[in-house]
């Protein structure tokens, strides 16, 4: 027999015995415990309700009439509550799952939607409430830590250790670090008045806390590491020196996967510091569904090995969906295992690992699997370990039925225990009741599967189905993933490079590079240093390119689509191989930060590939109405002609690609003027589509003021013209087309302008993801774009909060270089602009909004704007409420029923984005259905619609024409010609079927 084939057989023999105690365990619980786990088990067996419950329960904490004491309940905590639960719940589903008559007859006399009233809607509320408290008991050890370590010692006493987790709200603002970090400074007084330092009898620490690093810092940026660590460092000392000083086991969680590594740097180097150098109480954990997860040990442990002990908390993993999720809006391949029995077996290899290295780290194996704990058990005895060198975890409320058993085996037990309110606790007791229902659960099975063997049989991944990603019809260009150093690194040496360079854009006219005498400088935004120059296009030039994209349009639309569209893919190959450089370029010259700037370098993109991917099918004939017997009808998309494209300087190379690309498949040719604040990444696309090889005339740029694009408008070989940009430039557009000369044909114009976008936050809204989606809009690039939020909507019963929550995190983000990966806020393009927004603000204060935010304008050498929040009553006349704002300033305005905040949403002529953040299904779909904006986002941010996915575009004084980035936006540059032909007068036969 192997040395494999002898474990697996002791495996068998101890898990027959220790599954049996736990299902005896399990057998002598009273009748509530047998009642709630049949109830709970049907619940959660039911797809459809288990989904409605989860969603209620969600939407239930974050009511704030979910707050009310439940023996002084009014009409006003009712009626919400009630609402929410017939929004989502179904009565009679629910009736059928409990088997006693006169709880059934309770059920029905409550939850019938067609006769409501208080008495009813008040048993239903108590009712709730009831039952949301006993179930977050479940999983929540208490709302304080007296009551939590009280709770535990009538329980367990000393025989079973707690590490207690302090929940709590997201850091959105250094008050909200301090105040948690003093919150868990405050849970180790009281462990260490409880404990006093003590050991237990397996030599480990009576005192254990977890802590959340996020919760430390407002910014913890895998692309930033320096900053994350400066921001958070000095409130994790005071943490580590608390706990070290009590002789408290303190392990820091490990969260998403982005943060895995920064995480681990920064562990190791606060250990590596001097004053912890006895302190080995600390620990670190590591989730098995991880696919690296094996590496990161064995990185840890030959840290450990050179420096000190530490403690290792082994996880299978709890925030797999997310991860998955995430992943594929990003388009990046999954990092963690897609099979169960992966993990598990993964599980069990590091398992391995960390008991054979027990003279480096204290293990701990965190499991509700039987078969993963005698697994362990059985490795320690092979490697004679002592009782106090591993230990087994588990979650409060969870595995109960094997603790007297693994304590009676001489095994120290420990439990993972949030401590904190129902509120604050939710999105963790949502985490653990899908863990908890998992059809592949083991709590699940403990009962129903008679088979012993089954629950302890060796992982084995190729039994089982493997997820796959659904695919998709287009596929978005892939993300940058920043937590890798050479990512960091290549993005920063060009960003460095770009900094000492003066370039000279030219003009680009029928294949030639064209300079003169005339030129644009450019400056940085961040620090106004002269960075290079563009040519200035006189009339000449202008002229000289329209006709000879004339001269060449004829050739470029019988190429045919196929050959078109390999061009746009010869493109998107050279900008891929430039990918860090163009990125540099808007970081210097449009002022994005990296992120942002990334970004847009990945909607050019995509832009490129979209635009190439629809035209084929696009382009090509169409028959109408077929199955006619005399005749046949097809239409076809035919170009304009000569496309004038004129594109803004807030995404000088997505809209100005994008521009380009959908009238370049369509057959057009191109006359492009960039703004003159941006001219340097236009000249660097132009290089891009001269090296694609278009032929000659196809593609030319002008690069010119304002001033001078009236010379290009009015130019009679123009046939189609594409603006993006404000409402009042494209107003004088057409204006101009017509005033200046009576006798030209009518061109049409698509116009992509403005808005003065707004935010819903209803009162049962997730408000900690409302703020962060607020300030992502509001403050983003500095509040310089079109779709950015400048009306927040907010409901009278959350306003106050919302308020304090949202202006704290606005005074708290960094405004600073783009180039600084620290930066939130970057600067304002230039100096008039600059001018314009705190003039805006001056005259808003003046016509009496208040103020709220308390930064005044940031100083330096840049244009520099700390985010504004302005307080406003009078929506119908306030200038932040109706006119268009290009900064980062955002107003705040109350309201009491949707009905009255869909009113103020639809009360400009603007209508480009808005969005709503409300877990309450009828008030989005009252939204939803009454919102008069092109584009409307449900609990996400105004801004940051993706290629193919959401298309993007206004009606009203937000714009004319097709969304961009949509199937329907190449109609904007082609006009259609229907053929019909008498099949009869041809002389063909007619056959009837």
């Amino acid at each position: 027999m192997t040395e494999a084939d002898d474990l697996e057989s002791r495996i068998l023999e101890s898990g027959r015995t220790f599954v049996g105690e736990s299902r005896e365990w399990r057998a002598q619980q009273g009748l509530r415990f047998q009642a709630e786990e049949q109830l709970f088990d049907a619940c959660m067996r039911d797809e459809d309700l288990k989904s409605r419950l989860l969603k209620f329960i969600l939407a239930y904490s974050h009511h704030p009439a979910s707050g009310s004491h439940i023996f002084n309940l009014s009409p006003a905590s009712v009626e919400p509550i009630a609402d929410l639960w017939h929004q989502y719940m179904d009565g009679q589903r629910l009736r059928s799952l409990i088997p006693f008559k006169p709880a059934q007859t309770v059920i029905d006399y409550v939850v019938d939607p067609s006769s409501r009233s208080f008495a009813r809607d008040f048993l239903l509320t108590k009712g709730m409430k009831v039952v949301m408290r006993a179930m977050a008991q479940k999983f929540i050890v208490a709302d304080t830590m007296p009551k939590a370590i009280r709770k535990v010692r009538r329980a367990f006493g000393d025989n079973v250790a707690y590490m207690y987790d302090i929940l709590g709200e997201a850091a959105l603002s250094d008050e909200n670090c301090r105040q948690y970090r003093d919150k868990v400074m405050g849970a180790i007084d009281h462990l260490h008045s409880r404990y006093h330092g003590q050991n237990d009898t397996y030599s480990q620490p009576l005192a254990n806390m977890a802590i959340k690093l996020s919760a430390l810092t407002p910014h913890f940026d895998p692309l930033d590491p320096k900053g994350t660590k400066d921001a958070l460092i000095p409130h994790l000392l005071d943490i580590f020196r608390k706990a070290r000083d009590t002789n408290t086991a303190l392990y820091i969680d490990m969260e998403h996967y982005d943060v895995r590594h920064l995480t681990y740097d920064i562990f190791k180097e606060i250990m590596d510091r001097g004053e912890f150098r006895n302190y080995e109480q600390a620990g670190v954990v590591v989730q098995a569904y991880m696919k690296d997860s094996e590496e990161i040990v064995r990185d840890m442990l030959g840290w450990g090995k050179d420096h000190r002990k530490f403690n290792t908390r082994l996880v299978k993993g709890a925030y797999w969906d997310t991860e998955i999720a995430e992943k594929q809006l990003r388009g990046l391949s999954p990092n963690v295992f897609t099979k169960k029995g992966q993990t598990d077996e993964q599980f069990e290899k590091l398992t391995d690992l960390l008991l054979r290295h027990t003279d480096i780290t204290h293990a701990a194996i965190a499991s509700h699997s039987p078969r993963s704990m005698i697994h362990a058990l059985e490795l320690a005895k092979q490697y004679n370990l002592s009782s106090n060198a591993f230990e087994i975890q588990m979650l409060h409320g969870m595995g109960d039925e094997y603790t007297d058993s693994l304590v009676r085996r001489g095994v120290r037990v420990t439990k993972y225990g949030p401590v904190g309110t129902v509120q604050e606790g939710m999105k963790y007791f949502i985490r653990r009741l899908l863990e908890n229902s998992s059809n592949q659960s083991i709590l699940r099975r403990i009962d129903k599967d008679e088979n012993i063997e089954g629950l302890l049989r060796k992982p084995d991944p190729s039994a089982e189905r493997e997820l796959t990603m659904p695919s998709l019809e287009f596929t978005n260009y892939a993300e940058r993933d920043w937590t890798n150093p050479n990512q960091r690194t290549a993005v920063v040496t060009a960003i460095d490079k770009m900094k000492e360079r003066r370039d000279q854009g030219n003009l680009y006219i029928n294949g030639k590079w064209i300079s003169t005498n005339k030129r644009i400088r450019v400056y940085n935004p961040s620090t106004l240093e002269f960075i290079g120059t563009a040519a200035h296009a006189e009339k000449k030039d202008i002229n000289h390119a329209v006709a000879s994209a004339r001269n060449a349009q004829d050739g470029w639309s019988k190429i045919g689509v196929k050959k078109r569209v390999e061009y746009m893919q010869k493109a998107v190959t050279i900008i891929e191989n430039r990918y860090y450089d163009l990125v540099a370029r808007l970081v210097i010259e449009s002022g994005k930060t990296i992120r942002e700037a990334a970004g847009e370098i990945n909607e050019m993109i995509d832009f490129f590939n979209f635009y190439s991917h629809i035209a084929p099918d696009f382009m090509a004939k169409h028959p109408l109405q077929p199955g006619l017997f005399a005749e046949t009808n097809t239409t076809q998309a035919m170009p304009y002609g000569v496309v004038a494209t004129i594109a803004p300087w807030n995404f000088s190379a997505a809209i100005f690609s994008g521009q380009i690309v959908a009238a370049l498949v369509t057959g057009n040719t191109i006359v492009a003027k960039p703004s003159e604040k941006t001219p340097l990444i236009a000249s660097d696309i132009a290089k891009i589509l001269d090296e694609a090889g278009l032929p000659r005339g196809v593609f030319n740029l002008v690069t010119t003021d304002g001033d001078d694009r009236g010379v290009l408008i009015n130019n009679r070989g123009v046939s189609k013209i594409a603006f993006t940009g404000s409402y009042e430039t494209a107003k004088g557009i057409m204006t101009k087309i017509v005033a200046e000369d009576s006798t030209r044909s009518m061109i049409p114009v698509t116009a992509e302008t403005g808005g003065v976008n707004g935010v819903i936050v209803d009162a049962c809204s997730d408000l900690e993801l409302a703020v962060q989606g607020v300030a992502r809009g509001a403050f983003g690039y500095a509040g310089q774009k079109c779709s950015k939020t400048q009306r927040v909507i907010v409901h009278k019963d959350v306003y106050d909060r919302f308020v304090s929550m949202f202006v704290k995190m606005a005074d708290g983000l960094v405004v600073g270089d783009a180039s600084d990966p620290r930066t939130d806020v970057s600067p304002i393009i230039d100096q008039k602009q600059y001018n314009t927004i705190l003039s805006a603000v001056r005259k808003a204060e003046e016509s009496g909004s208040r103020k709220l935010t308390t930064r005044t304008p940031a100083a330096g050498y840049g244009n520099y704007i700390n985010p504004v929040v302005m307080e406003i009553t009078d929506y119908h006349s306030a200038l932040l409420a109706q006119q268009e704002v290009f900064g980062p300033v955002v107003c705040v305005i109350p309201y009491k029923t949707i009905e009255e905040a869909v009113g103020i949403l639809n009360s400009t002529n603007f209508g480009l984005t808005a969005s709503i953040f409300s877990l309450n299904p009828r008030h989005i779909g009252y939204v939803v259905d009454n919102a008069r904006v092109g584009d409307l986002y449900v609990n996400k941010p105004t801004t940051g619609s993706i290629v193919g996915r959401q298309p993007f575009g206004g009606s009203g004084m937000s714009g004319t024409g097709p969304q961009a980035g949509g199937d329907d936006y190449l109609s904007a540059f082609t006009w259609k010609k229907t053929v019909s032909t008498d099949v009869k007068s041809m002389g063909l036969p007619i056959r009837i079927c």
